[in-house]
């Protein structure tokens, strides 16, 4: 499905995609959704802004759980999913890094 997606996704017309990358989001949650709005050429974001800001702050006490993946799994979701990684920008690199192996 990503090859495909890949392969595709320059056929969508401009200001029909906008591609957000999660650790961003994560980050600056209203400031991605205001470039969404933007790339996809939305009116209407300031008057959607509280809303998006109440759904954020309704978030602020989540967390993620920590990511526990044994070492050949790791191997094999790298050698599987590399050009994925690649294509949208994700650096495994650090996500090998910080990956926790179980006992």
């Amino acid at each position: 499905m990503m090859r495909k997606y890949l392969s595709d996704r320059d056929l969508i017309p401009a200001g029909r995609l906008s591609e957000v990358c999660f650790d961003d989001f994560e980050a600056w949650p209203l400031e991605v959704m205001q470039t969404v709005y933007r790339e996809l050429g939305q009116d209407g974001f300031e008057n959607a802004k509280p809303a998006i800001s109440a759904v954020i702050a309704g978030t602020s006490d989540y967390w993620k759980n920590p990511c526990r993946i044994d070492a050949d799994s790791v191997r094999r979701i790298t050698e599987h999913w590399r050009f994925g990684f690649d294509a949208v920008g994700y650096r495994l690199e650090e996500w090998e890094a910080q990956t926790i192996s179980v006992p």
